[in-house]
């Protein structure tokens, strides 16, 4: 190997090792979303299928790459202990991409810098274990094989990326438009050809098992940024968008943002950061489009735009720090670049990690750990409890439904089935009252109502379940019921919705 080579491949390798300790070691994984994906791997890892709930096909995770990647050392290893090494090498395979590209586009200190930066922007730390880091990690590998003329292997990086989240093929086939430009249409035909043997099988297979070519997230999506705009917890996604600006790019004072700021003199002058613009414009202007909620997760271009950015900010900065030295003809030898490298690079971690402190509230990361610890006592309690068949009811699925496996879950907006009619999607006393859960899930019910009601319009009461225990701290708290064989005495019944 030769001396450059060498470097090469200590510094990725050091990267990807300090990357995917920090991200097994030091990140909670928090996101309910990410344990839906977790349970689809949980019980394709146990011969179950790949499905949610035994027996019911439905295809309801974003992301099909990563509920595979899951299932594997699932097998073998405890499901949490699966997880979390999974998680960590997505995240450090998305440090080793941004190196990539920032060499394969003439900017190796801008994408050294871009990956240290990556794994601590905040969305990325809040929502650790879903698929933003492999999302980025293909398009970065895909839009670096194409600069190198690989076409073949940005062909496969292309076809993952569609598999890792739907909209993947769409800017795969935008980066193929890209590489026929360069070199004409007979490489452009392999990388096509190439994404399409990913895809291909995937999509006949989707069709075959689960009935539909596509998740059944994009239609509950669609359904909640239409009906539930006026509601905090969906936002419109142009507002999402402003949410992650104002938090990334407009907080004074910080290292990170004034590198990210100092980078965007740099960033349209490469075909990098150009290319890195474009994806997050044309995605933003999809899921506007879409009109879906405006998930901070969702903005996770604009996230790898915003590493790319603060990564060319500190190249900047080194390169003028050398111009200075040449000018006063001070000596600057290998040892003395690393160091600087190095202090710039913790600088801008430590900037990074100041304001994702900073904006904990904002990010409501104090509000996601209450919530993870209360679901995940009720589904370890459930999966205790609950006798085989037993079905409970919930509006967060995730994070329950992993730690309550192999307890069925009937969800409150039908992320996980398909015959649920649109008139109770999202109506827990209607859904109830069709289904009969022998579980339900209250948030916030107040310690002295000992029974919960579901009451169908005119008709009196028709389910009374009764409080079994209750799990968390206010105001994040949830109470257990079950449903009672028969009504309690008189006088004892509370009557509500959830």
């Amino acid at each position: 190997m030769m001396p450059r080579e060498r470097s090469r491949f200590f510094s990725a390798a050091g990267l990807f090792l300090a990357i995917y300790l920090y991200g097994f070691f030091l990140v909670p994984m928090l996101t309910d979303d990410l344990y839906i994906t977790a349970r689809y791997a949980r019980n394709l890892a146990a011969g179950v299928g790949f499905v949610f709930n035994a027996g019911e096909r439905v295809l309801g995770t974003t992301t099909p790459l990563l509920a595979l990647l899951m299932a594997g050392p699932m097998i073998v290893l405890p499901a949490t202990l699966a997880l979390r090494i999974v998680s960590a090498l997505t995240l450090a395979l998305s440090s080793v991409a941004f190196l990539f590209f920032g060499r394969q586009f003439g900017r190796p200190l801008a994408g050294l810098a871009a990956g240290c930066i990556f794994p601590v922007i905040a969305p990325v730390v809040v929502c650790y274990g879903n698929e933003i880091p492999l999302c980025v990690a293909l398009f970065l590998f895909c839009a670096g094989l194409i600069q190198a003329r690989r076409a073949r292997l940005g062909g496969l990086a292309a076809g993952l990326f569609g598999l890792a989240r739907g909209e993947g093929a769409l800017f795969g086939g935008l980066l193929g438009l890209w590489l026929f430009r360069r070199v004409g249409w007979r490489r452009a035909c392999g990388y096509a050809l190439c994404a399409f043997a990913v895809l291909g099988p995937w999509f006949l297979f989707s069709h075959q098992y689960f009935g539909a070519w596509f998740p059944r997230t994009l239609a509950i999506k669609q359904f909640q940024g239409e009906h539930y705009s006026h509601n905090p917890a969906y936002p419109p996604f142009l507002s999402g968008t402003w949410q992650f600006i104002r938090l990334s790019w407009l907080w004074p004072g910080s290292v990170y943002c004034f590198a990210a700021w100092l980078g965007l003199l740099r960033l349209l002058k490469g075909r990098g950061g150009r290319i890195l613009l474009a994806w997050a414009l044309a995605h933003t202007a999809l899921y506007a489009i879409l009109r879906v909620p405006g998930y901070f997760w969702y903005q996770y271009p604009l996230v790898a735009l915003t590493a790319w950015s603060a990564g060319c900010g500190i190249e900047l900065i080194w390169d003028g720090f050398q111009r200075i030295a040449a000018q006063r003809r001070w000596g600057i030898g290998r040892a003395g670049a690393s160091v600087a490298i190095g202090l710039l690079a913790l600088l801008t971690l430590a900037s990074a990690h100041q304001a994702l402190r900073q904006d904990s509230q904002a990010l409501a990361n104090a509000w996601l750990t209450a919530r993870y610890q209360s679901f995940r006592q009720m589904g370890e309690y459930l999966a205790r409890h609950a006798a085989p068949g037993e079905t409970v009811m919930l509006d967060d699925i995730g994070i329950a439904g992993f730690y309550g496996w192999p307890c069925r879950v009937l969800d409150v907006h039908g992320l996980i089935h398909r015959d649920l009619p649109p008139a109770i999607i999202s109506d827990g006393a209607s859904l109830a009252l069709a289904r009969r859960p022998d579980w339900v899930k209250i948030a916030q019910a107040p310690s002295r109502d000992r029974y919960f009601t579901f009451q169908a319009a005119g008709l009196g009461p028709s389910l009374v379940y009764e409080r079994v225990k209750q799990f968390g701290t206010p105001p994040q708290d949830v109470a257990l019921f079950r449903l009672l064989p028969k009504r309690p005495p008189r006088g004892g019944a509370k009557a509500g919705i959830p």
